[in-house]
Order: structure tokens, then C-alpha cells, then sequence
């Protein structure tokens, strides 16, 4: 009966893999019964010098390992080029792996690092291809920078908590040295922590599936061959405003045109790298990073993330989209108050977190020009802008219902107003004093209630001025306060379904504000109050022309977004019927071109991406060209923006030779 059955020795260790049991046995087995006891495994020290396992293309499997509990040390390329070895399970009694250990293990997924270990040396798992997870235990105290180079699969790397040196913080999957910030070793998908301030040498080494990077603002230097191979990133962001110092092949191997993001105001610094005239580790696409909030203006984007406003949270020097949705009401209280120096501040709009802008938010700021509010503004609070003598375009404007007593009082450079439908409200005092405004536009189907006072919200504001209400409110507005018109105003008009013009004898400058037929114009004309001849010229559609009460001409035509050339021996004004676009194209071809926009105000980087050499000219005979970063005024000044006037014509020079598309809605 028990012939049937084999014996099993309980003393000696029962090998998976036959190839490793033969080497064991003709090495350790000291009594020579063909076996190797757990015994005999224990007395063993050293694995050999060289090591008998270098260089085997036949073992893969060593969990048996475990029972070497005499040895200490793993020894240098113990196990190199083992090319088919898949597991191994380590003794708890080791203490150091030494270098190229494991190197070239290529089918090596995973391998359990014991407790007892405090000493990882070189290229210990260097060209383990198919290594996929590694834990390093707390004991750990010393792990060489190369350790993992050309790991490519590896995707999670962790360190157990209680390691004295060396941490994992926020599930980052590295290895951070804990006393200096150090990124030690990374792996594919690591994220790296904002308080890093240092890539190792190698510590990407081959990670070729890594397709992002994103480096943290405070990452201020990359060692030698940090990223070296990373064949397959498709684009970095690098968040620190001055470009991290490198190393020698900090990025070797990586494709140079890849995008790589950095701050708006950083590109130069990047491009001209420590001004050698070299780019920043030999990449040549660099572009704005969209995390950060671009601001044209320096002194505003300095007290935006001044510590004292508490708003970059993260303390890297930018503002975030994030951040800046983040800042609260009554966070702008005495930021910006009696500022002199500000100017521009469109990037307000992405202050989303604030219902509206805070009581005398920029009261006294006498040097600020454009503003764009958030597009969730509901309120412009009393004061908001009171005194802001150089402010001539407000943004999103037409977004708010409520809007407080003097919010806008003395902003004497406001030259129109775009009202939204929502607006309920326009308190005492709102616009008093703004004495420079050529028009004002109201969405609104029942006219905007004033406060206590009516006839102070528009003081001094000309009564003239056309105010454009929908075209079935016009009665509304004109009979709004017993028989007397809203505001004030003896000029309003309906919006999209007649309009009126002006005009003194000699030259204007003309942009239709409704699509009309030549003939409908023609008629206008003949209607109207202008005596005499007329000459109007486009800039390649033709012309047309009445002398002695007789037309003629080529132009069949007149479209919104187009500007035309008018001529008329008299003053007068003329009424026409046409159609109002929602939304217009207009095509800006090489070299001069005839525009102009109708609805608000608008930047002209909100109509059309501008090239360097682009020049605008208005019919004052003023002009402005664009440097590639600013506005440059005919007279020396700088702007980070141009704003452009509804109704006003303008000549647009395309410095490019590629046809652009200008866009406005209104």
C-alpha cells in the first residue's frame, strides 16, 4: 500500500523550478544526498562571487529563496541578465541589495521587498522591463537614484509609512526623499507633489509609456538624466516662473517638439534658457500653460498673488482658474482700492466666486482702462468704480441686474453702455458724471428703475446721445417718467428694426448697423434731411453716388461689419430699415482692410487673433501697431489691449499673408 505513495523529506526544501534545485544541490548541499536541506539552506552566506545565478537563461522561478536566511547581502549582479526569471521571494534576514542585482530581470513583474532591508544600491532593477509594482519597506534608509532606471512598465511605486527617510506623500507613486524634497525615483504614472523641489538624476530613467509631466511650481532644479528616454511624453507643464536649472541630459531622448506649457509671463526666460539663447532643455514648442491665468497687466497679477490676499493658495507665484474662481465677495475690498497704477484687469471675469463687485472695490483706481466683470455678475456694488477717470470699456456689463448708487460716478473716459436684458435697476448717481458717452444700449423690454433721485443716475451725461431699446419698447422708454423719457434722453431709438444716422457735411467713416439693400439705402437717403450730392465709396464692392437727385453706381450691397465711405455736402440725418445680424464674419485679407463692429465695445484680442506688424487706423488719423505682445499708440504709449467702438469705422492692416476671420455678436 504505501508503495504507492512518494517520500517527502520534511528537512529539505521541495524546489519549483528543477534548474535552480540542480545549482543549489552543486553548491550547498553538504552532505551530499542530492538535496538541499532547510538546514543546509541556512548555513548559506553568500551566493557566490561571482554569483552562480549570473547570467542563467534557464531559471524562473526562486521563492526558495525565503529559507537563505544566512544571507545578508545580495551581491553585485547576483542575479543579473536571469532573462526568465518571474518570482523570487527574498529572506527576511537581508539587509543590502548590491548593485545590478536584478538588472535585465526581464520578466521580473513584481518582487516583495523584505522589512529587514535598509540598502538599495545602484541599478539594483535597472532593464526590468516588466517590472510593474515595487513596495519599499519602512526599514529603507538609503536607495541609489538609479536603482529603477529603464523600469519602463513601472507604474506604482509606494513607500510604507514610518520610513524615517524617505515617504510617498498624497499617494504620489514615487519615492520623495522626506528631508530635502527630493523626487528620488518616479514611475509612469506619477503625480508629482506641489512641495517638490528637486527631480534626481535618473529618476525617470526610461519610463517610456510616461505620456504627461507635469512639473510643480517650487521644482527648481532636474538632475543629470532625470527624464532620460522618456520617448513617449506628448506634452509638459512646467509651473515654475523661472525655468528649473538642468542638468547634463536632464531630458535626452525626449522629443523636442512636444508642447511644453509654462507661464504666460515665462515664455522668453524659457526660450532663452539662463540667456544662452537656447531653449529650455532643447524644446522648441513652447506655449502658454492654461492652468494660470495670463494677466496683460504685471501690477495686477503682483497683488492678485501677494501672500497678503491669501488667494494663491498654493504659493507658487501664479493664479490658478481654480484659485481665482476661489476668491469670495468681500475678498476685493481693499485690494485694489485708490490703486493708481493698475490699468488693465479683463482677467476679472474669472473671479466667478463673487456674485458682484464689492462696494468701492476700485474707487480712486484713476489709472485703470478695461475691466471685464465676471460673466455671473449680478450687482456692481455703490462705488465700485467711483472716480476711474481712465476707464473706457467695462466687459460683461450687459450681464448685470442691479447696479448701486455712484458704482461708475466720474468714469469720464466711458464712451458707451451695453445693458443687458436682466437689468432691473440703476441706482442714484450710477453714471453721474461721465460726461464723454456717445451712446448707451438697453436690452431691457421695461425700462431699468432709477432710485430716489432719477435725474442724478445720467447727470451730465449728454441727453443727445442715441440709446438704443428694443423696437417695441420704444414708447416705453420715451414716455417712462410721465411723458419724460428714461434718463433724461431725447435720442431713443429702436435696435433691430430702424435706424438713424447723422451726419455732418464732408467725410464719415460709416459701419451699418443693420444689413441693407443699396436700394433701401438709396431711399433712406432720399427721406432723409441731407441735401445735395453723395458720394459713397466701399473698399472693393464698387461705389454709388447721387448727383442731382439722380443715383448710380456698382455697390448693390451694405453689410454690418464693413466700414464705407461717406461723403455729403450738408448736415443731416438719414433713417433706414434693414436686417440685424446676430452674429458677423467679417474676412480680414492681407494687407488694408475697411471694418467696423456694431453692439459693445469690444477688445479687439475678443475679435481676432492679432500678428506682429498688425496695424489698426481710426478716421482721426490716429493708429496703433501691434509688436506681438502690445499695442503700441502712434504716440509711444503701450497697451495690452485695443479696444474697438461700435459704430466708428476703422482700417485693419493685416501684417500676415493668410486671410483672418473677425467675429462679433451683438
Amino acid at each position: 500500500y504505501w508503495s504507492n505513495f512518494n517520500y517527502v523529506d520534511p528537512c529539505n526544501i521541495v524546489f519549483a523550478d528543477a534548474n535552480v534545485k540542480t545549482i543549489c544541490v552543486a553548491n550547498w548541499d553538504t552532505n551530499g544526498d542530492g538535496e538541499l536541506s532547510y538546514a543546509e539552506a541556512a548555513l548559506v552566506t553568500s551566493l557566490g562571487s561571482p554569483s552562480v545565478f549570473r547570467n542563467n537563461t534557464d531559471i524562473e522561478y526562486f521563492d526558495e529563496f525565503q529559507y537563505f536566511t544566512g544571507v545578508e547581502t545580495i551581491g553585485l549582479v547576483a542575479f543579473q541578465n536571469c532573462s526568465k526569471l518571474k518570482s523570487i521571494t527574498l529572506p527576511d534576514s537581508l539587509t543590502v541589495i548590491s548593485g545590478y542585482a536584478f538588472n535585465n530581470c526581464t520578466a521580473l513583474t513584481q518582487i516583495e521587498i523584505p522589512s529587514s532591508v535598509t540598502t538599495i544600491n545602484g541599478l539594483v532593477f535597472s532593464g526590468c522591463t516588466n517590472l510593474t509594482s515595487i513596495v519599499i519597506p519602512s526599514s529603507v534608509s538609503s536607495i541609489m537614484h538609479n536603482a529603477f532606471n529603464g523600469c519602463n512598465r513601472l507604474q506604482s511605486i509606494v513607500v510604507e509609512s514610518g520610513n524615517a527617510t524617505y515617504d510617498s506623500r498624497n499617494d504620489c507613486n514615487a519615492i520623495i526623499k522626506t528631508s530635502t524634497n527630493e523626487l528620488v525615483i518616479g514611475c509612469n504614472n506619477t503625480e508629482i507633489p506641489d512641495d517638490v523641489v528637486t527631480i534626481g538624476q535618473n529618476a525617470f530613467n526610461g519610463r517610456t509609456q510616461m505620456t504627461t509631466l507635469t512639473l510643480p511650481a517650487l521644482v527648481a532644479s532636474i538632475g543629470n538624466q532625470a527624464f532620460n528616454n522618456c520617448a513617449g511624453l506628448q506634452s509638459i507643464v512646467v509651473r515654475a516662473t523661472t525655468p528649473p536649472t538642468l542638468a547634463s541630459n536632464a531630458f535626452n531622448l525626449v522629443p523636442t517638439d512636444i508642447p511644453v506649457y509654462v507661464p504666460c509671463d515665462s515664455i522668453e526666460a524659457y526660450r532663452n534658457y539662463n540667456n544662452t539663447g537656447q531653449p529650455w532643455g532643447g524644446f522648441t514648442n513652447y506655449q502658454e500653460s492654461d492652468e494660470f491665468i495670463c494677466f496683460a497687466d504685471p501690477a495686477v497679477k503682483a497683488l492678485c498673488v501677494d501672500p497678503a490676499t491669501g488667494w494663491d493658495t498654493n504659493g507658487d507665484g501664479q493664479l490658478s482658474y481654480a484659485e481665482a474662481a476661489a476668491v469670495g465677495y468681500g475678498a476685493l475690498a481693499n485690494v485694489f482700492k485708490n490703486n493708481t497704477t493698475i490699468e488693465t484687469f479683463n482677467e476679472l471675469q474669472y473671479f466667478t466666486g463673487m456674485p458682484g463687485i464689492y462696494p468701492g472695490a476700485f474707487e480712486g483706481c484713476t489709472s485703470l482702462q478695461e475691466v471685464t466683470l465676471p460673466m455671473n455678475t449680478q450687482i456692481v456694488a455703490s462705488r465700485a468704480f467711483f472716480g476711474c477717470s481712465a476707464l473706457s470699456y467695462v466687459g460683461n456689463l450687459d450681464k448685470v441686474q442691479t447696479i448701486y448708487a455712484q458704482a461708475f460716478m466720474y468714469c469720464t473716459a466711458l464712451t458707451g453702455l451695453s445693458f443687458g436684458p436682466n437689468l432691473t435697476t440703476i441706482d442714484d448717481g450710477a453714471f453721474n458724471g461721465c460726461t464723454q458717452l456717445t451712446y448707451i444700449t438697453v436690452e431691457c423690454t421695461t425700462p431699468p428703475s432709477f432710485g430716489y433721485t432719477p435725474t442724478s443716475t445720467f447727470y451730465d451725461v449728454p441727453k443727445s446721445i442715441p440709446v438704443y431699446v428694443p423696437c417695441g419698447s420704444v414708447t416705453d422708454y420715451q414716455t417712462y417718467n410721465n411723458g419724460a423719457p428714461w434718463g433724461g434722453f431725447n435720442s431713443i431709438q429702436g435696435m433691430g428694426c430702424e435706424n438713424s444716422r447723422y451726419l455732418s457735411a464732408g467725410w464719415t467713416w460709416w459701419v451699418p448697423y443693420l444689413d441693407v439693400t443699396a436700394d433701401e439705402l438709396m431711399d433712406a437717403f432720399d427721406e432723409g434731411t441731407i441735401t445735395g450730392d453723395i458720394l459713397i465709396n466701399s473698399q472693393s464692392e464698387g461705389f454709388l453716388r447721387r448727383t442731382n437727385g439722380e443715383w448710380g453706381g456698382t455697390l448693390s450691397d451694405f453689410v454690418v461689419g464693413k466700414m464705407y465711405k461717406i461723403k455729403t455736402v450738408s448736415d443731416g440725418s438719414f433713417n433706414y430699415n434693414g436686417t440685424r445680424p446676430t452674429t458677423v464674419a467679417v474676412a480680414i485679407e492681407p494687407g488694408y482692410n475697411w471694418f467696423g463692429i456694431q453692439g459693445n465695445s469690444t477688445a479687439i484680442a475678443d475679435l481676432i487673433t492679432p500678428a506682429n506688424g498688425d496695424k489698426i487706423f481710426k478716421d482721426d488719423g490716429t493708429w496703433v501697431t501691434f509688436d506681438g505682445t502690445y499695442w503700441i499708440f502712434d504716440n509711444g504709449a503701450y497697451s495690452g489691449s485695443f479696444v474697438i467702438q461700435p459704430g466708428i469705422g476703422y482700417i485693419y492692416y493685416n501684417a500676415t499673408n493668410e486671410t483672418k476671420t473677425m467675429t462679433f455678436s451683438y
